[in-house]
């Protein structure tokens, strides 16, 4: 029996530090060409598929459509009868979309989903893509974007254009030339404060809760709050807003 909770117990660690781990998508592209559309949809829009929503701006009016959100460009995205899909004009302004499922929140030009929301605090989890470039998925090269002088990229298409000499030099006009598009998929948790976001900490839990500070910081002491724990997070929001 104590072998069996040891090893209950090693596995329940590995998935949890394997769901932590942050999903990394290599993508190998020509030079010049799109990659914008080669990147999965679950990286780059907050829903599933394009939902019947409601949705708010910060100016009172309400909207409704079948949208969704694309936290890869910040804008949300119309999909229309004809199945094209639109841009919408002042995306920026819509601070709350109800889908049939979730909530999703938009402060500081992040779009967030709700895993929990009292009174104006909401505790959410904000996805976000980082992307590098690396010459022919050489992973010993030095990432490309932290070389502005190396690559020029045009965002709006998502094109890339090499501008390395010693590359150049090393690759015939003429031939093909690789770059790979490195996207990393990670998730943070933030606490929403009114129209503020700020990242999951103890002083963003106190700033929220000022009336029970100590008591929270006795809490996450008792009970170790990892405040990068999606469940520790949900605990510690629970006992802050109980009986408010």
């Amino acid at each position: 029996m104590k072998t069996l909770l040891c090893l209950l117990t090693f596995i329940l660690v590995l998935s949890t530090d394997m769901t932590a781990q942050d999903r990394v998508l290599d993508i190998k592209v020509m030079e010049g060409q799109r990659y914008d559309h080669l990147i999965p949809d679950d990286m780059k829009y907050i829903l599933p598929e394009f939902q019947e929503c409601r949705f708010f701006s910060r100016y009172g009016e309400e909207f409704t459509g079948l949208i969704n959100p694309n936290f890869l460009t910040d804008n949300i995205y119309l999909l229309t009868s004809t199945g094209d899909t639109l841009r919408i004009a002042g995306s920026e302004d819509i601070v709350r979309i109800t889908a049939p499922d979730r909530t999703v929140l938009q402060r500081d030009n992040k779009f967030m989903t709700v895993i929990a929301e009292h009174r104006n605090t909401a505790l959410c989890e904000c996805p976000s893509v980082d992307i590098d470039f690396f010459h022919e998925a050489n992973e010993a090269d030095e990432a490309l974007t932290a070389l502005e002088d190396r690559i020029s990229l045009n965002t709006g298409s998502y094109k890339i254009i090499i501008n390395d000499p010693s590359y150049n030099n090393n690759h015939p006009a003429d031939s093909a030339r690789f770059v790979t598009v490195r996207c990393t998929y990670s998730i943070q948790h933030f606490l929403v404060i009114g129209d503020k976001a700020y990242p999951c900490r103890l002083s963003s839990f106190t700033k929220a809760f000022p009336e029970r500070k100590k008591a929270i910081k006795d809490f996450t002491k008792l009970y170790y709050t990892d405040f990068s724990n999606r469940e520790s997070l949900i605990m510690l929001f629970e006992y802050c807003t109980v009986q408010l």
